[in-house]
């Protein structure tokens, strides 16, 4: 079954309700449906485990997955319009390095920036 005869709506911030609203299903359904607009977290961390739960309109609990494995890792966002400038090209002379761009994402208040240098 694609996604039609589905509603999809968020319950919470990461939970998602799919109702059925087209005919049953019988037993051994393959379900293929699609969830748009999912934000991963801001910030590249280890993933985790996706539950998926099936229910009665009473909210009896009919089939469930509780330990789907999920990504192991988010990758970071990109950054954009990234530019190096040294202040000169002389080798061994000692200049100052001129670093600049524009997030993806939020750098909080203990964030850190790193530089690495050739």
């Amino acid at each position: 079954v694609l996604d039609t005869g589905l509603n999809v709506r968020q319950q919470h911030e990461s939970t998602a309700i799919v109702t059925n609203q087209g005919s049953a299903l019988p037993a051994l359904s393959l379900l293929n449906f699609t969830l748009h607009a999912v934000q991963y977290p801001v910030a590249s961390i280890a993933g985790g485990t996706y539950l998926v739960r099936t229910f009665t309109a009473e909210s009896a609990s009919i089939d469930e997955d509780v330990d789907i494995a999920g990504p192991t890792y988010f990758n970071p966002g990109s950054l954009f319009q990234a530019d190096v400038q040294p202040g000169s090209l002389r080798a061994g002379e000692v200049t100052f390095l001129t670093v600049s761009f524009v997030t993806a994402n939020p750098i909080p208040p203990d964030g850190h920036i790193e530089v690495l240098l050739p």
